[in-house]
């Protein structure tokens, strides 16, 4: 009898154990094992309830539910990106180094920090002055401002903002249209804000090279 009941006992416990197993493999599939999609918002969920997913970046994702704060100023005044933004230009028109773009944002997720100024990529005067946008040329931004007086420095010489685009290395290197035409930058036009650029590096207040150093 003793031997019956024991017999009978392996058994449940081998159907138990059964259902047990079939129940862990039905929710490995659809809750955590289920196949990697793309959402809308240019993430990639890990699985169904990852709550930090990684970014899957490409020209068309949805920049905003990144890059909140910079989204803000496309639709505030006060920002040139409202400007352009405004006239129908989107992030993509503007930030198009796709190749360098992919790399720096490998592995980001939405809680990942974000540099406050580009540092692996840029938005060039070849970007501003082309057809598509401000359709001109340094030399023509140069005769418009012929008559700017704003950059002027201790010693009483002034200059010519345009002028200074690709003047020498150091201008090549660190002077771009978006030095001075911040897109997310608030107070635009403001003419402290501008002589601010030249006085990063000519922090004596004097527009010649080799004074300080």
């Amino acid at each position: 009898m003793g031997a019956i009941v024991l017999k009978r006992i392996k058994k449940y416990r081998s159907i138990v154990l059964t259902l047990g197993a079939l129940a862990l493999i039905a929710g490995m599939v659809f809750n955590g094992c289920s196949p990697t999609t793309t959402d809308g918002g240019g993430t990639v969920p890990s699985g169904n309830d990852d709550p930090n997913p990684t970014v899957a970046w490409s020209l068309a994702a949805d920049c905003v539910s990144c890059h909140a704060k910079e989204a803000g100023t496309m639709t505030s005044a006060g920002y040139l990106a409202n400007t352009h933004s405004t006239g129908g230009v989107k992030c993509a028109d503007c930030h198009k180094d796709e190749s360098v773009l992919t790399t720096v944002h490998e592995g980001k997720t939405a809680d990942s920090k974000k540099p406050k100024f580009l540092k692996k990529t840029e938005v060039g005067e070849a970007t501003c002055l082309t057809s598509a946008c401000h359709d001109s040329t340094v030399a023509a931004l140069t005769e418009l401002t012929a008559g700017c007086t704003i950059f002027t420095d201790s010693n009483g010489t002034t200059v010519n903002p345009h002028t200074v685009i690709g003047l020498n290395d150091d201008h090549r290197e660190g002077v771009e249209c978006a030095s001075c035409h911040a897109m997310h930058t608030s107070d635009y036009g403001d003419t402290a804000q501008f002589q601010q650029v030249c006085l990063d590096c000519h922090h004596q207040d004097v527009y010649e090279c080799h004074t300080c150093h």
